[in-house]
């Protein structure tokens, strides 16, 4: 059972597990922010691209009267009398079964768009400011949808963090309380995910060119040296990278939970996380490495029977088709019983994906109650 627990508690892995899975079917309102924050790139959203389909009367009454004259015969590359000829057919008349047209108009409708020079022409014809307004807007539309994913995932995981420290603290999760605390932190929380991983990107890159330029002139007079110190230095290099990789993760880690629990800015959050990571590095890297070993143990829970469901299926296809004369109607006839076990499996997978999420964010919520503020 879940209670309130004091500011400090003891450090206990066993004990974070038994209390995190008490929490996980005690509240089960954190089920839906585990969903969220398990479906965060669900965040929608689109940019409104050119409707030609909703132009106004007066423009399509415009168009459905356009003739064509000699002159666009050159840019269409056929003849004047066929162009005029499949101008006045509208798109109803031609795919029409019924459609009061000579039995000539569908071979020339054909002959007309069975020449590639015609389709080229036609699409040269359409001018470049198009092109590139379609490209301006579609770059825009993915800009929109990657910040809008990003806002999305630090909201889902900001009302997780918020509603597991509720169920610890008051014993009760308020879903409107923690997703309204969520929305104010998104900037925050965004600033504590990215902004130190881009710092640490740019000084690594730059001290792994400065690297590579100072060390052979400081060995230029033998060439064997440098080779043999330009692998010591690619070596020492890549674990110091890694090590220093996952120190900044660590930091990060509890920079989220100050940022949430103490309600920080992102730059004061990464502070106190740095301290907080100060002493405390090689049991956090313990607890995440049980972490990692404990969630791909759960994953194998749902992949397994997926395989072993994948194999019996394919098996009675294939002996059915030994046994009786194979078809491709009997295939097919199975198809809608496949696509029901795969879409209970994806909401079967989602689930379980939801409650890893909430089981693992109470497990790290109570190894950073355990640390201490700092």
């Amino acid at each position: 059972m879940t209670e309130k627990k004091s500011s400090k508690q003891k450090w206990s892995i066993l004990e974070f597990y038994e209390e995190s899975w008490d929490l996980l079917w005690k509240h089960k309102k954190l089920w839906i922010l585990g969903l969220a924050a398990n479906l965060y790139l669900a965040g929608g959203g689109r940019i409104n691209l050119p409707n030609f389909s909703e132009m106004g009367d007066s423009n399509k009454e415009a168009v459905q009267e356009k003739q064509f004259t000699p002159e666009d015969s050159s840019v269409l590359g056929s003849s004047y009398e066929e162009t005029e000829e499949l101008g006045r057919l509208g798109i109803e008349d031609i795919f029409a079964e019924d459609a009061s047209v000579d039995q000539e108009s569908p071979d020339k409708f054909k002959a007309f768009f069975s020449n590639f020079e015609n389709i080229k022409n036609i699409f040269a014809s359409v001018p470049t400011q198009i092109y590139v307004l379609l490209g301006l807007e579609f770059l825009a539309f993915m800009v929109f949808s990657v910040i809008l994913g990003l806002a999305a995932s630090a909201w889902a995981e900001a009302a997780l963090m918020k509603g597991i420290s509720q169920a610890y603290e008051s014993n009760e999760v308020n879903l409107t309380k923690a997703s309204q605390f969520a929305v104010t932190k998104i900037k925050s929380l965004l600033w504590v995910k990215y902004i130190p991983m881009i710092r640490f990107i740019i000084l690594t890159a730059l001290a792994a060119i400065g690297i590579m330029i100072v060390t052979p002139l400081l060995l230029k007079q033998v060439a064997a040296a440098v080779s043999m110190s330009l692998v010591i230095v690619a070596l020492v290099g890549t674990v110091a990278f890694f090590y220093l990789f996952i120190r900044l993760q660590i930091r990060v880690l509890y920079a989220k939970w100050h940022c949430v629990i103490d309600n920080l800015s992102g730059s004061d959050s990464f502070k106190k996380g740095i301290a907080t990571t100060q002493g405390n590095m090689r049991k956090t890297l313990l607890l995440g490495f049980l972490n990692i070993l404990l969630y791909f143990i759960s994953a194998l829970f749902f992949i397994i029977p997926f395989v072993i469901f994948a194999v019996l299926l394919g098996l009675i296809v294939f002996l059915s088709g030994i046994i009786t004369s194979f078809s491709f109607a009997k295939l097919f006839s199975i198809i809608p019983f496949v696509i029901v076990i795969v879409a209970l499996m994806i909401i079967v997978y989602s689930l379980i994906s939801a409650l890893i999420q909430v089981f693992m964010h109470s497990v790290w919520y109570l190894a950073f109650k355990a640390i201490g503020k700092k």
